[in-house]
């Protein structure tokens, strides 16, 4: 038998492991979501399931697609509500992986393959994705979000819309001052942060997330501004806020700035206030 004969045995095993697995765990999902938030608080199981309270009296659930033994990825704190529509979906990714051909164009497939390969002795597959525009792809939770998620999510729409309306209006003034017609009318009050006019004409040019240079050009001539604007608008728009490409350099760099100073701002306004707070339990 060949080796990757070999691996897809050990895939098909690993899947029956894992269909049998989310089975378990909905059924005793099933008989714990009945219980009294009380009787929770004596829940304890052994077996790895793909579910667990997040914490000992809690509302709040963690999700975890598990294979080949291992936690592949997590999703925190679903609400009751929603756990067993994700705990369906992770049914559903099972079944549709194949052990014949396996999509490894989907990065959570090759994660499990990856899993099933290390386990098993057996090379991994390293592929990089690269996406030109926001595509999405099945996801194993069902498209479920945990409230942690759900926080991120929101930030980094609300930096992508921003960054968008940013580009579209540097190429509106960008297109003002390439008509012949208007070259002298382009004072306007809010300056474009995505282009600046040199003395000698040239452009200067900076894609911007959230008020940070992710990428600059320099001394672009007239002619090719526009090409250069629109290739920041593609960086953007392929910015997949479900699923942020990480092996992307751009993507990656905008990821962690969302995060790294929405971090800090909240981190800023806890200190802010502080003292009041600190005030309100002396009184009490």
């Amino acid at each position: 038998m060949s080796s990757k004969k070999k691996i897809l045995a050990f895939l098909k095993k690993d899947k029956e492991i894992a269909i049998k697995r989310i089975e378990i765990s909905i059924n005793k999902w099933k008989k714990f979501k009945t219980k009294r938030i009380f009787f929770r608080t004596f829940f304890n199981n052994h077996v790895l399931l793909n579910w667990q309270p997040s914490k000992k009296i809690s509302n709040l659930f963690n999700l975890h697609l598990v294979w080949s033994n291992n936690i592949i990825k997590s999703l925190t704190n679903v609400e009751r509500g929603n756990v067993l529509i994700a705990l369906n979906g992770l049914k559903e990714f099972y079944l549709k992986i194949s052990t014949i051909k396996p999509d490894l164009s989907h990065p959570d497939i090759l994660k499990c393959y990856n899993q099933t390969a290390v386990n098993n002795g057996f090379p991994t597959v390293n592929i990089k994705f690269k996406e030109t525009i926001e595509i999405d792809v099945i996801d194993p939770f069902a498209n479920v979000t945990g409230k942690d998620k759900k926080i991120i999510e929101e930030t980094l729409n609300k930096h992508k819309l921003q960054a968008l309306k940013d580009i579209e209006y540097s190429l509106f003034y960008f297109d003002q001052i390439d008509s012949k017609s208007n070259e002298t009318q382009h004072n306007y009050e809010d300056k474009p942060k995505n282009i600046h006019l040199n003395e000698n004409k040239t452009f200067d040019l900076k894609l911007i997330w959230f008020n940070e240079e992710i990428k600059s050009i320099t001394k672009v001539e007239k002619k090719k501004v526009r090409k250069n604007l629109l290739s920041f608008k593609r960086i953007i728009q392929s910015f997949n806020v479900r699923r942020p490409n990480k092996n992307d350099y751009f993507i990656k760099n905008m990821y962690e700035i969302s995060l790294t100073k929405t971090t800090s701002n909240f981190k800023k306004d806890i200190f802010k206030f502080l003292p009041s707070i600190i005030k309100k339990i002396v009184k009490t």
